[in-house]
């Protein structure tokens, strides 16, 4: 047996033999990076929104406007008609998501568009819809009707005319269907009515309605084209079939006019090559000439009108477009062959080609919209255009939740400031004009209704009431939501009150003021409502009690909040030169306090505890969110300016935590 001494001087001896190892972990251990906590406002976290999307459909709209749809639902209305003329830039004018899970096929005719879609049924099963889009005005587009299309197994092609539109595809029984259907005047609200039905010789992959009649380009390989008559679109005639010789991918028609393109069969007298055909629709369907297209060697899509067809196809290098005139016998003759300049980012599933006028608009990938105009007798590169995003229209917060709003309803976790989480993405069938949070419900204004939804069920509409408004606000202590609308009178305003309960909302009173206002924030029974250049203040009871008013000769409102004990808001100069100022809410006058120059255009405002942030941009186009410190009322004090999200446009504050919405959201701390 070992004595306790040998024990003890074994065990040390062991501990020498391994300290060479434990020395060796030792000096690989390597100290902890300590982050240095950051003082003063900054950002915890930003979430951008991707910065386009991918134009897949391009369909022109009246007057000119370009209605870009993606492959996954999404529809940009841009105005692209006068790009280098500064006062009228390319912009984005209106969005709207929720179309459907894939668009298969998208037509635009005059006031609306048509969007074949695949969507999921309530058994989760693919299935396709037409869906209709009412595009008047061009800048709050919204979705009428969707139809399930239960008799195709698969649908491939849309076309529209007037009051009509027709389906193609394969139908559950396997034949070649087309569908034609009563979409209803322009204007009415209606679900598109099956009228009658044409079995096509071969599967259709184009088609083209004009003056009730329906020309379609079928088959792969060796295509036929299919002249269908629809003055009674009940009992449809055919009036000629056409054997192709060749694998034909495009198609374009003006009138009676119409080219297709391709590539003819390896055995014609082309021997293979990339032609366009011309073709004369009456009095009897008939071929007329037809033109090579190289160095063309794959054609995607043609466009026409009067006098020109444009095709757009590749060459083994380059993209390019091929403007093709024809005359009154419907003979092809060459105009010219342009290349077109190279893209980065790569190219959608789909491309598109559009006329219009002396512009042709090509969208075919990430970088967005090429515009050609024509000078002279040549087509020339005008304009390149990345379709943005709009940003959040506004924001509401509960709890951990923030909704943003815009073509859709975005819902973020914000339990960890620094690490926020898209929770889910809920559709609309119109983008929303503003938001609000009551308590854990959303109340949404939308183009012509106010809807009540749950945050953690955003796809769930509890109540909706029918109105028509400009702004929305919510007074948290009365649990009243107010929407401000046109007045009866010229220059008025009405308020009108609604209770908001869990299951409903009640509409209460309409009260009329004097003065045209688009911002409102409300509070204990109080409203302040934002002008041009006034800012008025009210008591709501039985009637609007006005409390005091103020108007600003220099200045412009951009934001205003009403709290317990002031009123904050952002204006502008003539020189966009942006202020917070800080008024009284206790004198007739609304007295102003003290103000605080903004380095930007002050453009949403937020307040809290004696802390205010504005959002806006500097004339360089940066954009900042700036702290305000106002403890000391008559000496606000800008206490910092941060960079922050692309194209800020609604801002909130939560605790220490300022919430900026844009093409994206950011969080800021206010600490």
């Amino acid at each position: 047996m070992l004595s306790r001494r040998s024990f003890l001087l074994g065990n040390l001896a062991g501990l020498a033999t391994l300290a060479p190892g434990f020395n060796c972990v030792a000096a690989l251990a390597k100290k902890a990076k300590v982050e240095p906590v950051k003082a003063g406002p900054h950002s915890l976290a930003r979430l951008d929104w991707p910065p386009a999307i991918v134009p897949d459909r391009l369909g022109m709209a009246d007057k000119g406007f370009c209605c870009i749809a993606d492959e996954y639902g999404r529809l940009a209305i841009v105005d692209l008609r006068k790009p280098s003329n500064p006062k009228t830039p390319p912009k984005v004018i209106a969005e709207l998501g929720g179309l459907g899970k894939k668009i298969v096929d998208f037509k635009v005719y005059l006031g609306r568009a048509y969007a074949l879609v695949l969507s999921a049924s309530e058994n989760s099963e693919a299935q396709y819809a037409l869906v209709t889009v009412n595009l008047t005005p061009i800048t709050d587009p919204s979705i009428l009707t969707s139809v399930a299309l239960d008799r195709f197994s698969e649908a491939t092609c849309i076309a529209a005319s007037l009051d009509l539109v027709c389906v193609a595809g394969t139908s559950t029984a396997g034949e070649n269907l087309i569908a034609v259907y009563n979409a209803g005047t322009k204007g009415a609200k209606m679900d598109a009515t099956p009228l009658s039905t044409i079995t096509a010789e071969m599967p259709a992959t184009l088609m083209d309605l004009q003056d009730r009649n329906l020309l379609v380009l079928e088959g792969g390989s060796n295509s036929q084209l299919q002249y269908f008559g629809l003055i009674d679109p009940r009992t449809p005639t055919t009036r000629a079939t056409v054997k192709l010789e060749g694998d034909f991918k495009a198609m374009a028609r003006f009138k009676d006019a119409a080219i297709i393109a391709g590539t003819s069969s390896a055995l014609g007298a082309s021997g293979g090559a990339c032609v366009a055909k011309s073709i004369a629709l009456e009095p009897q369907l008939r071929m007329v000439s037809e033109m090579p297209l190289d160095p063309m060697l794959n054609v995607f899509d043609a466009s026409a009108q009067k006098d020109r067809f444009m095709i757009f196809g590749e060459s083994s290098n380059d993209r390019m477009l091929a403007s093709l005139l024809f005359n009154k016998n419907k003979t092809l003759t060459r105009e010219q062959v342009i290349t077109l300049e190279k893209q980065n980012g790569g190219y959608g599933s789909h491309s598109s080609v559009s006329l219009f006028g002396k512009n042709v608009y090509v969208a075919s990938g990430w970088a967005g919209v090429q515009m050609l105009s024509q000078v002279g007798t040549n087509w020339a590169f005008a304009y390149n255009y990345s379709i943005p995003r709009l940003p959040a229209s506004s924001l509401a917060t509960w709890g951990d939740s923030v909704v943003l709003a815009g073509a859709d309803l975005k819902l973020y976790n914000i339990q960890q400031p620094s690490h926020p989480a898209l929770s889910s993405v809920a559709s609309l069938t119109s983008s929303v004009k503003s938001v609000v949070g009551a308590g854990s419900y959303v109340i949404c204004l939308t183009k012509d209704s106010i809807l009540l939804r749950k945050m953690d069920k955003l796809n769930d509409t509890i109540a909706t009431v029918k109105i028509t408004g400009q702004q929305l606000c919510f007074d948290k202590q009365q649990q009243r939501a107010y929407v401000l609308k046109d007045g009866t009178k010229k220059n008025t305003t009405s308020l009108n009150k609604f209770q908001v309960y869990s299951n409903s909302l009640s509409a209460e009173k309409v009260f009329e003021v004097p003065g045209v206002f688009a911002r409102a924030s409300a509070g204990g029974g109080a409203i302040l409502l934002g002008g041009i250049n006034d800012v008025s203040l009210y008591k709501l009871g039985e009637k609007a009690e006005l409390v005091g008013s103020r108007h600003f000769e220099n200045l412009g409102v951009r934001d205003v909040v009403l709290l317990d004990d002031f009123i904050v808001i952002s204006a502008i100069d003539q020189t966009s030169k942006g202020f917070c100022l800080i008024l009284s809410k206790d004198e007739k006058d609304l007295h102003v306090l003290g103000s605080a120059d903004l380095p930007h255009d002050g453009a949403a405002l937020a307040a809290y505890n004696r802390t205010a942030v504005a959002v806006g941009r500097t004339p360089d186009g940066k954009d900042l969110a700036t702290f305000i410190d106002f403890k000391n009322p008559s000496a606000p004090k800008v206490v910092t300016s941060v960079q922050t999200i692309e194209a800020a446009s609604a801002v909130s504050m939560k605790d220490q935590v300022v919430i900026v919405a844009g093409r994206g959201m950011d969080l800021l701390s206010a600490t």
